[in-house]
């Protein structure tokens, strides 16, 4: 008999029957299944063979935990994006949505120090592992079966989704569109499903995802949506995301940000609450929305029972990293150093660029894709590396926010048919977005009658050469010294700190941040983060 431990935190809505427990919701078969539905289903489900085949036809957001006297299978989504963490001691295993108690029961009291400097490098930790060496994660699409043999465990995974590209169509950009135009109709009657006529909310950028969304909810006559921006007076993505509320006839909310609002929020025991939630031993925190949800839910701008619906990861799947790594997109053969170097270059960049060619990154990266050769193209390969780390462990982590103020999400772009479809769209429609900045300014002249908007960089000039100099000296160690020394660099740092656009680097007192001399927010995050454990440690 194993010796099975399971938590599940309290915040979260789950199901639990005597042999079965499910988080989240999800379509099968174009039925739309709660978390009940989910429980009566697996209890169907006899072997490890049915478990991992009834979850690769489930469309949606959940984890599955099921078991008996002998066996335990658990999996999440393809995205992970409700986490489940497990670890043994002995003949112990413990399962929970929360790593920090599978860490106290598995008795850790020590980082790894290669998974720390991961995480100071990329802001997470990649694969199963996490900052605790005996608390591992489940990856995006990935099940875990946990056998008694002979008295003693048998822990396994299986990974059952990955995004690879397949090739299978053969069409002109025209057909695609309209093929992609079926897609988005059949993935938002299934957000509209889910939300029920209640409000949906949505943040709302000057970019072509959050845009997709609100203009598909208006064509398809959803009209109980509230859009919302942030950040400080005066940014350009504000008035992008005014005037594209303005067309659509969309109540639109902005919230202002400055220092002193991060300041109080970031050291409230809100926030730290919320750390414990959402970094998971393994995920820097998102907080970008923090401020917005929190003013707007003590403000009553939003009901409770609204269901947030943000834009992750459209871009990606529609080839935005092109842009960045044309090379990578120029070729259908697989090449393992082309891959890893631009993982490392894109991932492995938040600090320390001297660390990124050790050999210990280079086996990390391999491992996340083993085996590489499964991959038809380094785009595939380079895409597949960012879907399953970066945007499941970062990006939509940003999700936690909404759980831990109390309200519901979808994320519309992780439906599988959405991503089925980019999975069969050759590469030279997806260079530089091709296809799906089309298909979005086209949608945006059929239902607002009007010619769409477009961000554009206003920053100021004297950024635009600081940035300059600071690329051009960025190898030269001794000009790098003398920037230091002459206060330059301090003035440089100081100019950043008061002119950050959403002012993230409030966080922290201006004296701290010079001290500190963060590259960008993500790694003061990662700082501060390892700052919290190491002190609860000690």
């Amino acid at each position: 008999m194993i010796n099975v431990s399971i938590e599940f935190q309290r915040y979260r809505k789950y199901s639990q029957t005597a042999n079965s427990i499910a988080v989240g919701k999800a379509f099968y078969q174009e039925r739309l299944y709660s978390e009940k539905d989910l429980t009566d289903m697996m209890s169907h489900w006899q072997s490890e063979e049915q478990f991992c085949r009834a979850i690769k036809e489930l469309n949606g957001f959940y984890a599955l935990i099921q078991f008996n006297e002998r066996q335990l299978f658990a999996a999440v989504d393809r995205v992970r994006s409700i986490p489940l963490f497990y670890g043994q001691k002995g003949n112990n295993f413990f399962l929970s949505d929360s790593a920090e108690w599978v860490r106290q029961q598995v008795g850790n009291h020590e980082m790894d120090e290669t998974a720390k400097q991961e995480f100071l490098l990329t802001g997470y930790v990649t694969g199963s592992d996490t900052l605790y060496p005996d608390v591992k994660q489940l990856q995006a699409g990935e099940a875990l079966c946990v056998d008694d043999n002979k008295n003693q465990l048998s822990v396994k995974t299986y990974r059952y989704y990955r995004f690879i590209h397949k090739y299978e169509k053969n069409q002109t950009l025209e057909e695609s569109m309209e093929e992609l135009d079926h897609v988005l109709v059949g993935m938002f009657n299934r957000l509209i499903q889910v939300a029920d006529g209640r409000t949906i909310v949505v943040p709302l950028s000057g970019g072509f995802d959050s845009r997709l969304i609100v203009l598909m909810l208006k064509r398809l006559g959803y009209n109980n949506v509230i859009a919302y921006t942030y950040g400080c007076l005066g940014i350009a993505e504000a008035e992008v995301s005014r005037h594209v509320a303005a067309s659509l006839g969309i109540r639109w909310e902005f919230v202002t940000y400055n220092n002193q609002l991060w300041y109080e929020l970031y050291n409230s025991n809100h926030m730290k609450l919320y750390q414990t939630l959402a970094a998971g031993l393994s995920s820097t925190i998102v907080i970008q929305d923090f401020p917005a949800v929190h003013i707007m839910t003590k403000n009553n701008i939003i009901n409770g029972d609204s269901i947030f619906v943000p834009g992750h990861s459209a871009d990606l799947l529609a080839g935005s990293r092109s842009i960045s790594f044309p090379k990578i997109y120029s070729t259908k053969l697989v090449n393992d150093f082309k891959v890893i170097e631009s993982v490392k270059k894109r991932h492995y960049s938040l600090t320390n660029v001297r660390e990124q060619k050790s050999i210990y990154i280079n086996k990390r990266v391999i491992s996340v894709l083993e085996p590489i050769r499964q991959f038809p193209d380094n785009a595939s390969a380079f895409e597949s590396w960012d879907l399953s780390e970066r945007q499941a462990k970062f990006i939509i982590n940003s999700v936690r926010i909404y759980e831990f103020m109390g309200y519901q999400w979808w994320l519309p772009f992780w439906d599988e048919k959405f991503m089925s479809y980019w999975e069969k769209i050759p590469l030279e429609y997806r260079v530089r977005q091709l296809l799906y900045k089309q298909y979005v300014d086209k949608l945006y002249r059929e239902v607002t009658g009007e010619a769409p908007p477009h961000l554009i960089n206003n920053r100021s000039t004297i950024d635009n050469i600081e940035n300059v100099i600071k690329t051009s000296l960025k190898k030269n160690k001794l000009t790098n010294y003398i920037l230091d020394k002459s206060g330059l660099d301090k003035g440089h740092l100081k100019r950043k700190y008061n002119s950050e656009p959403m002012a993230f680097y409030g966080v922290i007192s201006e004296e701290d941040f010079i001290r500190l001399k963060p590259t960008d927010i993500d790694y003061l995050l990662a700082l501060l983060y390892i700052e919290v454990l190491n002190n609860r440690e000690h």
